[in-house]
């Protein structure tokens, strides 16, 4: 590149320099400065090098052509027009060769910049036909396959009851039915705490960390739930496929996890049904809760939180559902407490999770529903609540029965 260069400078000098010598008895041409032209030519057509070499060459042939003595140094200051011409050439060559490599670089970087640009269209319309494409298929989807809106329409008729607990297990089926995988659980969450209380599950493989799940163990998931944002695991990292909080003024009411998804369903289509799921569940469990107190002078014994007889008789066949569909076990047991019923339930309260409910037969006995926990399982709850004084009795009999 550099001798192809030196090449094309020589004989671009050798064509001016013919020019000069030719038009130096020209009347007209012969005040035309061709040297300098020579010069200002190579200093915007190459680099810095060549433009100085340009210099060089046009001051020596300038001085050739007065007839110098270039090695007579006595003799320099005779001519002072002659060495000022020279310098001129040596001056305009390097000051117009910096300014044209610097209106190079300048270009250089604009089109540098212009093509990044070009780039980030190319990228950009790329994702937004991607986009479109998606969003076409989601719409296509939605209108006219079977896990579209006939799904959801389906979903929104099971999920639009007044019971947040019958809410909560039609929801355990339509997210199975949604994403095709038996590993769904749902857990009851508590105002300001990060502990979960399971509520009922598809399968043993579906739970976190048995019947209770610390969140504060998983500060993303936790974070996310707090928020009320439905949360998406890192494949491979041991966390849930699919975490989904609903979440009624602020307090994480139930959380439904998905502990893995089928590859075919990590999808943004499937995502997005799910995140459409969560926004009727927040929406039914507003609405259920919103009833739920409304309504409970007719459900509940007044100035306490015991089910009259026709409320805990539902709050049990549900409980039998759940065990029928082995999504959760149950028992019932009676209270026996020398005090009132209302005084029973402030000291079984308590000890009671808040999965668990109590209620009565109308005929002043008092007895709990215990969601997730088995008649073998009773002996820790039957000590507790001796120690204060109340008698826990299993229920032998058929359990709707009370």
């Amino acid at each position: 590149m550099g001798i192809r260069q030196l090449v094309e400078n020589l004989l671009i000098f050798a064509v001016f320099f013919a020019l000069s010598s030719l038009c130096g008895s020209h009347s007209l041409f012969s005040k035309i400065d061709w040297l300098m032209i020579y010069v200002i030519l190579i200093s915007i057509s190459y680099n810095i090098y060549q433009s100085a070499f340009a210099a060089v060459l046009a001051g020596v042939a300038y001085l050739y052509g007065q007839n110098m003595e270039l090695l007579d140094l006595a003799t320099f200051h005779y001519y002072a027009n002659s060495m000022l011409a020279v310098m001129e050439f040596v001056f305009v060559g390097l000051m117009v060769s910096y300014t044209a490599n610097m209106l190079r670089e300048d270009a250089r970087s604009v089109r540098q910049d212009l093509e990044m640009i070009k780039e980030e269209y190319e990228d950009l319309k790329d994702i937004n036909e991607e986009n479109v494409l998606i969003k076409n298929e989601y719409e296509q989807r939605l209108l006219t396959s079977k896990s579209g809106f006939p799904k959801l329409y389906d979903l929104i008729s099971r999920l639009m009851v007044q019971e947040p607990d019958r809410i909560l297990l039609e929801a355990m089926q339509v997210i199975s039915e949604l994403v095709r995988t038996d590993t769904v659980a749902v857990y009851h969450g508590q105002a300001g705490s990060p502990w979960l209380r399971l509520v009922g599950a598809l399968s043993e493989s579906s739970v976190m960390d048995g019947k209770s799940w610390n969140l504060s163990d998983s500060p993303k998931i936790c974070d996310a739930v707090m928020r009320g944002e439905l949360y998406q695991g890192e494949f491979g990292s041991g966390e849930p496929a699919i975490v989904m909080p609903i979440v009624c003024q602020d307090v994480p009411e139930a959380v439904v996890l998905i502990k893995k998804l089928p590859y075919e369903c990590e999808t943004l289509y499937h995502i997005n049904l799910l995140k459409t799921m969560s926004l009727l569940l927040r929406d039914s469990m507003e609405k259920a809760l919103r009833y739920e107190e409304l309504s409970r002078e007719e459900h509940y014994v007044k100035d306490t939180d015991i089910l009259k007889p026709e409320a805990f008789r539902k709050q049990i066949l549900l409980a039998g559902e759940k065990a029928e569909k082995c999504m959760a076990e149950y028992c019932v047991v009676e209270l026996t407490y020398s005090g009132s019923l209302a005084e029973t339930a402030n000291v079984v309260r308590r000890t009671l999770r808040v999965t668990d409910c109590l209620g009565t037969n109308g005929e002043g006995k008092l007895f709990a529903l215990l969601n997730n926990t088995g008649s073998g399982n009773l002996e820790h709850l039957q000590k507790r609540l001796l120690a204060c004084g109340v008698e826990v009795t299993p229920v032998l009999d058929r359990p709707v029965a009370v």
